[in-house]
């Protein structure tokens, strides 16, 4: 099974033709877009503007103290 493993992670993504290959995330482009972008502004502090993890954790779906 480790054999197996240790192959099966020399196998890369396999991308599309037209994706660009680049170290970093300056070049990405974006190719599509729908919908409005929210004006609401993330802080993690005040509620309507929390982030997702600390909705889940709010709501009991997600232990972040176990891990």
């Amino acid at each position: 099974m480790k054999q197996r493993d240790a192959k099966l992670n020399l196998i890369g993504n396999i991308l599309g033709d037209g994706v660009p290959i680049f170290k970093d995330e300056d070049h990405n482009e974006v190719k599509v877009t729908w919908g409005q972008k929210s004006d609401i502004v993330v802080d993690g502090k005040s509620l309507g503007k929390l982030h997702h993890h600390q909705i889940m954790h709010l709501l009991d779906m997600v232990e972040l103290e176990r891990g």
